[in-house]
């Protein structure tokens, strides 16, 4: 394979890897709707590893094969900077992903509390019926007044 149709392959699985990073983030923000949040993880979990194989089998291994290409002395060793290129990607990847993160923490803590709320309003509305109620038994039943302050 020539140099000219390694860089070709290359451009192609770089426009792959950002759409599919691209789904991804789309895939995370949808996550965002607390209903589908499960749907929508795993299809994150799913692209993003994808994204992650194409940076590393065929972007990374790709530029190898190109640099490789080019040089015909004794194959140069990458290792140092895979490592380095890994790292950045991850970093910027795992920087979008705890910004996504952190707003679905909101946005569950938000729903956690308007719960909790409805639940609280429930319960002093229950609680006003239950004390209007035996307001009305007491003025329906007078006789009940009686005799419960002659116990007394």
């Amino acid at each position: 394979m020539n140099s000219l149709s390694i860089l070709n392959n290359i451009e192609e699985k770089v426009v792959d890897a950002i759409n599919t990073a691209a789904l991804s983030i789309d895939s995370l923000s949808d996550s965002l709707n607390v209903e589908d949040s499960p749907e929508n993880f795993n299809r994150f979990q799913s692209l993003s590893d994808r994204f992650y194989s194409i940076v590393k089998k065929d972007i990374h291994k790709g530029l190898i094969d190109f640099i490789d290409s080019m040089t015909d002395i004794a194959p140069f060793d990458h290792s140092s900077y895979l490592k380095k290129a890994e790292l950045d990607v991850s970093h910027s990847f795992t920087e979008i992903i705890l910004s996504h993160l952190d707003d679905l923490n909101t946005i569950i803590e938000n729903h956690q509390l308007q719960q909790q709320q409805q639940i609280q309003q429930k319960e002093l509305k229950e609680k006003e019926k239950e004390k209007l109620l035996n307001q009305t038994n007491q003025i329906d039943n007078p006789t009940s007044i009686n005799t419960e302050m002659n116990v007394d």
